[in-house]
């Protein structure tokens, strides 16, 4: 439950930072023109997905996976259910679901987003990590019957 907060509150945050950081970004470089354009729209909605919505769900699934002894399929897609249902809820709440574009927009990318981040996120915490070997440090074994020849 707490990564799926974890989640709801990346995703509350995120988005709304990263809009104005991109249009910002787009005056500074003095091309805010391009936000006229249909073609935009798709970008911006690729940029969010991957610099807000995928790290929304990497949060919560580094809690998750960092909490969790075993870290499972269901157990992951529990986090970023609670995570998507809490975002989804609170754009009803405040009339944002009114229109299908922005289904296409914010809800599917989010959904997205957060179920891979979700995965991510929770399967890093869990990665084995790679011992080193042991080695001995470089040696020469010369027998008596070596130093003969």
């Amino acid at each position: 439950m707490i990564g799926g907060g974890i989640c709801f509150l990346a995703a509350f945050v995120l988005p709304s930072l990263m809009e104005s950081l991109l249009q910002q970004l787009l005056i500074y470089q003095g091309i805010a023109g391009v936000i006229a354009f249909d073609s935009f729209k798709t970008a911006k909605t690729l940029i969010l997905f991957g610099a807000a919505y995928l790290p929304c769900g990497f949060l919560g699934g580094l809690y998750t996976g960092y909490k969790s002894k075993e870290v499972s399929s269901l157990l992951l897609f529990i986090t970023s259910a609670v995570g998507i249902v809490s975002f989804t809820l609170l754009l009803f709440f405040w009339g944002r679901l009114g229109s299908p574009t922005y289904y296409n927009e914010v809800l599917i990318p989010a959904l997205i987003g957060n179920l891979i981040g979700v995965h991510l996120g929770g399967y890093t915490m869990k990665r084995p990590l790679k011992k080193e070997e042991e080695q001995a440090p470089f040696s020469i074994d010369l027998d008596e019957e070596t130093l003969k020849e």
